[in-house]
């Protein structure tokens, strides 16, 4: 249909936005990565921003991600919600969730560095050190999050 034809069906404004929403393109991922926690299964990860928070968020969201770091945690965390509150990250539980992703939970997702160093996650090393299509194992090492990344060629 054109946009002609949009505008006579449904009217000045709303045919207009009909054909702009019939023709609008997908916005694409400017890095994927591929995520596992239990070095069976992976959760393709899309960033559009490429951002060490929207990192963060969609890791967040992953299922099984709180049960891996409840799991790897071995100083106590769980009790009364605490995991959560320990990188700022409300529960339902825990009060408003007003702080949820705020500056200080950037600390707690590392990628494993040259001689096993841990390399805190920023915008800039998203965008140096992390390739597109890569394959990244999570671990819980001492409350942190770290992303090691998985040779391709060791099938």
């Amino acid at each position: 249909m054109s946009k002609e034809d949009l505008i006579q069906i449904c009217g000045l404004a709303d045919g207009i936005r009909m054909f702009n929403i019939l023709r609008a393109k997908a916005i694409a991922p400017r890095l994927t990565l591929y995520v596992s926690l239990d070095g069976n299964s992976y959760n393709a990860i899309y960033l559009l921003s490429n951002t060490s928070k929207e990192l963060m968020q969609k890791l967040c969201k992953m299922p099984g991600f709180y049960e891996m770091i409840a799991n790897g945690n071995t100083n106590g965390a769980l009790e009364n919600g605490s995991i959560y509150n320990s990188f700022s990250i409300h529960s339902k539980y825990s009060g408003s969730g007003s702080n949820i992703f705020n500056d200080s939970t950037k600390n707690f997702i590392f990628l494993a560095g040259p001689s096993g160093v841990h390399v805190n996650v920023t915008d800039e090393v998203l965008n140096n050190e992390v390739r597109d299509g890569s394959l990244y194992a999570l671990e819980v090492q001492n409350g942190k999050v770290v992303m090691k990344l998985i040779n391709k060629n060791d099938n």
